[in-house]
């Protein structure tokens, strides 16, 4: 006689939880590696945090202590549920740190691609009598940093030369680059 083993009920909570872990590795993934620091991604995690996950803690918060004040063993369940998600949603806080980093990472790339260009431009400018009007003979085989998409990041009129180099973790503004004073100079 063969023994037939009875399925393995459905653990709720480890659905729950592995339900949960899965979304907040594509959310926070998306916020990292999509977002990356930008202004609008930053703004739009935040308010999900603040504006859904700490609304339903307080919810599922105050269900837990209703039910436990009323002794209701269900009220309880769905509250410590309703706890358990909504702590996953406002931790959605702790990849918009790092997107941040990742921002900063961005504005440093460009800012060094854009600086070993400069005397590659004075070579240019030494040979010609003047600074090239766009970088298309110029321009390594390896491609862009991550900000450019294009060489609109250059600007020249034969004179003068400037890089400007988008700080995509504000609402405006970035950084620019001239020929005249070889330094970093931030604008909003």
């Amino acid at each position: 006689m063969e023994m037939h083993q009875q399925p393995q009920p459905i653990k709720p909570w480890g659905v729950l939880l592995a339900t949960c872990l899965i979304c907040y590795l594509v959310l926070a993934s998306l916020i990292l590696w999509v977002g990356r620091g930008t202004f609008g991604a930053f703004m739009l995690g935040l308010a999900f945090a603040v504006y859904v996950g700490l609304p339903s803690f307080f919810i599922a918060l105050a269900g837990f202590v209703a039910g436990k004040l009323l002794n209701k063993q269900q009220w309880l369940g769905y509250a410590r549920k309703g706890m358990a998600v909504s702590g996953f949603i406002v931790a959605l806080v702790i990849p918009l740190w790092g997107s941040s980093e990742v921002a900063r990472h961005d504005v440093r790339q460009a800012q060094a691609f854009c600086e070993a260009l400069a005397p590659v431009l004075d070579a240019q400018k030494a040979s010609a009598g003047a600074y090239p009007a766009n970088l298309a003979k110029l321009m390594p085989p390896k491609g862009l940093p991550w900000l450019f998409k294009d060489d609109s990041f250059y600007f020249s009129d034969g004179l003068m030369f400037k890089f400007s180099v988008p700080d995509e973790a504000g609402l405006m503004g970035g950084w620019e680059y001239t020929s005249s004073n070889r330094t970093w100079q931030h604008w909003d």
